[in-house]
């Protein structure tokens, strides 16, 4: 999540976020307006995005080893999204088998594909299209996994005027698992519509932090720890 300008815009793990726990939704947002206080990501969290980091690595070298050129988008970092999305489009229309961090992008919400792959079905790029493949530690399947194919997936059919029938996950043993999108696209629709209308209360007054299996490596964590801890305090006057 992040704002610019007078605009958001929303990435797939703001949605996993909110699958998750709708109190943390809201506490992302007010942290685009005041700054909150972060709890201090541990060792353990920290070792798993390297090993995220290695495993998306580990499959570019593998797809340049034995599928030959991977076209890497640039990153625009300064950019207006319009602008990176442009840069990804002109590159795609191009046909190339294999691109990596392609910039995707459908307002509000925007991120950044680890793989798309080059199938031969006529899209409005030409006659072929893409489907999104994303890299995941995990052997086991995730309901966050199914989000994410299917955020990348609608954000590239604004590209090639539809959405893949298909999306796929390299898991950590270097696996290709392939989903069809129809399975899980009405309930990632049904969620997305929930968030960008949870989006609009602003306040917190109705709300209340809930643990959850998230709470271990939140970011907010301490927040939600001291509203809980506050409300269990005996007040003295009621005493």
């Amino acid at each position: 999540m992040r704002k610019l300008g007078q605009r958001y815009l929303y990435s797939a793990t703001d949605l996993c976020n909110f699958a998750a726990c709708n109190y943390l939704t809201h506490l992302d947002l007010l942290d685009q307006t005041q700054t909150l206080a972060r709890t201090e990501e541990d060792a353990q969290a920290q070792l798993i995005v390297k090993k995220g980091d290695e495993h998306e690595q580990r499959y570019l070298r593998h797809l340049r080893a034995t599928e030959g050129q991977v076209v890497d988008v640039p990153r625009l970092l300064d950019a207006q999204p319009e602008e990176a999305f442009a840069t990804t489009t002109e590159i795609l229309r191009a046909g190339p088998h294999w691109v990596y961090q392609a910039f995707l992008y459908l307002e509000p919400c925007n991120g950044y594909a680890d793989f798309l792959k080059r199938v031969e079905k006529p899209s409005q790029l030409g006659n072929f299209s893409y489907e999104v493949i994303d890299t995941k530690l995990s052997k086991a399947e995730k309901a966050s996994f199914l989000i994410q194919l299917c955020f990348y997936s609608e954000l590239l059919g604004a590209i090639q005027g539809f959405v893949p029938t298909h999306a796929h996950i390299v898991t950590g043993d270097m696996r290709l698992r392939s989903f069809k999108l129809n399975d899980y696209f009405s309930f990632y629709k049904r969620l997305k519509k929930d968030f960008l209308a949870s989006l609009a209360d602003t306040t917190l007054d109705d709300h209340y932090p809930e643990p959850c299996p998230r709470c271990a490596t939140c970011a907010w964590q301490n927040i939600c720890k001291n509203i809980i801890s506050s409300d269990a305090t005996p007040n003295p006057r009621l005493s």
